[in-house]
């Protein structure tokens, strides 16, 4: 009997590394989701959208607008603590590396997990630092 074999599938990424740079970090909701999560926003312009799989099957009402318009931004949440290595190769915090440090354009890799229908921050590696942001400035 001929053993059958069955085509290959599409590989779909379960975890990608981006590297990028920090518009925001900050622990909080949005008005999408009320809850109290670790978010972070990373602009790269040559963000490879197509290694990001999980909005495939999604209707486009589940599709967020970053990963829509594909202008180089991502926005990420997790509701756990993502683990940060920081540039002297100490682990932290999000909470410490939002509150000690610079984050605003620091450049980061950031470890990606993807599920259907959702992408999420595993851990944070600081390639630069960041610079400080005075929210006070101008007035």
């Amino acid at each position: 009997m001929a053993k059958t074999t069955k085509p290959a599938e599409t590989v779909r990424h379960e975890t990608i590394i981006i590297t990028g740079v920090v518009k925001k970090a900050y622990k909080g909701s949005t008005k999408y989701d009320d809850k109290e999560k670790n978010r972070i926003t990373i602009f790269d312009e040559a963000l490879d959208y197509t290694s990001i799989t999980a909005y495939d099957n999604q209707p486009d009402k589940l599709t967020p607008g970053w990963y829509k318009d594909q202008e180089g931004y991502i926005n990420l949440a997790s509701g756990f603590d993502v683990p940060v290595m920081d540039l002297k190769g100490r682990q932290i915090t999000f909470d410490d590396w939002i509150s000690n440090d610079d984050t605003h354009n620091a450049k980061v890799a950031v470890k990606i997990r993807q599920k259907e229908g959702s992408v999420y921050p595993v851990a944070i590696k600081v390639l630069e630092a960041g610079e400080p942001v005075d929210p006070f400035e101008g007035m």
